[in-house]
């Protein structure tokens, strides 16, 4: 191996004196470059998604490239991590590079596609109650799983992508009067409709009969439990080709006892074959079996139900890659 620092370049002709170039190349000692993944790994293709690029090796001055063009805003905010906004791009999946000054990038193959921004093309009901929690179901297209709902702002829950054109929610409370609804794809510009649904005064609840029989005692009651929350994961790796088997203590913090996995679905991120998932509800069990041969990225969406909380953790999700 070389020393570290500037060389001397010759170069010589048969016959000839040499050419000299004094310090013409520079030995440097950095660590392995590589891209491991960028979230989100989809945007649209105006560009201006704010995305986090993970790898290592990275250095002061790297260049963030998709598909051939440079990305904006970018900060190496570690020699693991960049944060960039992506550059506009056609439909389809391009590779990820990461170039650090004076060496050659690190590339992540078809790691981020570029997808056609969300439309919203209808809501129904047409009318909800001021005090809200009535289901409804968003129609459009261009939908992407962790996408949020808000109507005059106010955020809706149990939010469900069903696919890319369709949503299920439970509406928020809301003022009398028109409101506008708001979907925003995890990282991207949001797209809006107004006067999706008119908020209604909720009719008043009939008063009871007086009664003429004596009140008894309440029985105490022990206190309500919190509503079970979303869980995020984080990224979870494994080698080419090897199974993926994550437990409850890879799924869920120590605060959560007893828990019991209610569903679970896979959507692939890196383009064709991202592999399957198997699961077990008790004790929670996630099996994702990538394909042989090959780096894939995927995304596991899971809901549990647990002892100390009530209800259904919806939209749960822990990232896993294949590298």
């Amino acid at each position: 191996a070389a020393p570290l620092g500037p060389v001397v370049v010759n170069v010589r002709n048969p016959g000839q004196d040499p050419y000299t170039l004094t310090g013409g190349f520079t030995y440097v000692d950095q660590a392995p470059r590589r891209v491991f993944a960028i979230r989100p790994s989809k945007g649209i293709q105006a560009g201006g998604t704010k995305v986090a690029v993970r790898g290592s090796g990275f250095a002061t001055g790297a260049v963030v490239t998709i598909g051939g063009k440079k990305a904006r805003q970018v900060k190496v905010l570690s020699s693991t991590r960049i944060s960039a906004v992506t550059p506009p791009g056609a439909l389809g999946q391009y590779s990820v590079a990461v170039r650090n000054p004076g060496v050659p990038a690190a590339i992540l193959r078809n790691g981020f596609s570029y997808v056609e921004a969300p439309t919203i093309t209808g809501m129904k009901p047409a009318t909800l109650p001021t005090t809200g929690k009535k289901a409804i179901v968003i129609t459009g297209t261009g939908f992407l799983t962790g996408a949020t709902v808000t109507l005059d702002g106010a955020p809706a829950t149990q939010v469900k992508v069903v696919s890319p054109t369709r949503i299920t929610a439970r509406a928020p409370a809301g003022k009398v009067g028109p409101a506008i609804l708001v979907v925003t794809n995890p990282g991207q510009p949001k797209a809006t409709l107004p006067k999706a649904v008119t908020y209604v005064k909720a009719k008043p609840k009939p008063k009871p009969e007086p009664s003429t029989t004596p009140t008894p005692t309440p029985t105490p009651t022990a206190p309500s439990l919190p509503r079970c929350r979303a869980l995020s994961v984080g990224s979870i790796g494994t080698a080419i080709g090897t199974d993926l088997f994550l437990t409850d203590a890879d799924l869920f913090p120590a605060s959560v006892r007893g828990p019991r996995l209610t569903d679970v679905a896979f959507q692939g991120t890196s383009g064709g074959n991202a592999g399957s998932v198997t699961w077990k509800a008790s004790p929670p069990r996630i099996v994702w079996s990538p394909p042989a041969g090959q780096k894939a990225t995927g995304r596991i969406t899971f809901a549990y139900e647990a002892a100390n909380c009530s209800g259904t953790g919806s939209g749960s999700t822990v990232t896993v890659f294949a590298d």
